[in-house]
């Protein structure tokens, strides 16, 4: 599984993570259903794909509840990353029918980005010759 594909899959899963963590409690799956449930679903079949070598692997689980308790941490998604990336290196066939469900499931299309901060810009994707005007200059 190449690279940009795992940051995609990494990104996208990062908001569900604590309430993948949590799977099967009532409230968790309510709660988890209005972050938007076509996306819950798909993350839900990602995570059932992923959850076996987590439970195998310490360091896998390691960087999962270290990315589910930061999930806006750049070292903490960094070293999911990283980990996911040594998996695939590591069980081709595994990584192979990972990326089938990932691209199966339009998941490179689902990254959403989300802007805080007044005068805030949000990109997911690729901009070019686009000037982005935050509204300080008319």
């Amino acid at each position: 599984m190449d690279a940009k594909l795992i940051e995609v899959t990494v990104a996208f899963l990062a908001p569900y993570l604590p309430s993948l963590l949590k799977f099967g409690e009532k409230a968790v799956e309510g709660a988890a259903e209005k972050l938007g449930g076509d996306a819950w679903e798909r993350a839900k079949l990602i995570w059932a794909k992923i959850l076996p070598k987590k439970n195998c692997s310490p360091d896998l689980s390691r960087a999962i509840s270290d990315a589910a308790t930061m999930p806006n941490d750049s070292d903490a998604l960094g070293a999911l990353r990283f980990q996911l990336k040594k998996l695939s290196a590591s069980d081709s066939v595994w990584a192979a029918e990972l990326e089938k469900l990932i691209k199966d499931n339009n998941i490179p299309k689902l990254v959403i980005a989300h802007a805080k901060g007044d005068r805030s810009v949000a990109v997911a994707g690729d901009v070019y010759n686009s000037p982005i005007s935050t509204g300080d200059n008319p």
